[in-house]
């Protein structure tokens, strides 16, 4: 089969955007959610639930910037590059995970910040 050599780097853009992409789908409450309770923004019950899965989120991607750092750094150590024509380093694909979800972490301790310390204003009105 023959491949376009733009085809690798379309795919490592597609990867680079959709991991950058979380931090600014969080920021504008983009993400996919289950109404359970009625939204009632201040009431503390739900402080608490939006509280607790903005630190599950951020646990989660504290660990997947620790892998992804160990994965990038193996990359650089070993030198592994794609089985494509252009032969790009691994680590240009890899460091997409941990800085992706280093941002989408900064971005949900803002929004904790928003949830308890300022109910009812905005990071920009600050």
């Amino acid at each position: 089969a023959v491949h376009f050599v733009g085809w690798p780097i379309a795919r490592i853009a597609q990867i680079w955007c959709v991991f950058l992409a979380g931090a600014y789908v969080l920021s504008k409450r983009g993400m996919i959610t289950v109404d359970l309770l009625p939204f009632t923004p201040g009431r503390p019950l739900w402080r608490l639930v939006g509280a607790t899965a903005l630190l599950a989120i951020a646990g989660f991607c504290l660990l997947m910037v620790r892998q992804g750092l160990n994965d990038a750094t193996r990359s650089i150590k070993l030198g592994t590059t794609t089985d494509t024509a252009l032969s790009l380093p691994m680590w240009t694909i890899q460091m997409a995970l941990p800085i992706g979800f280093g941002l989408l972490f900064l971005q949900c301790c803002a929004e904790l910040l928003k949830l308890w310390v300022l109910p009812g204003r905005t990071i920009p009105e600050i």
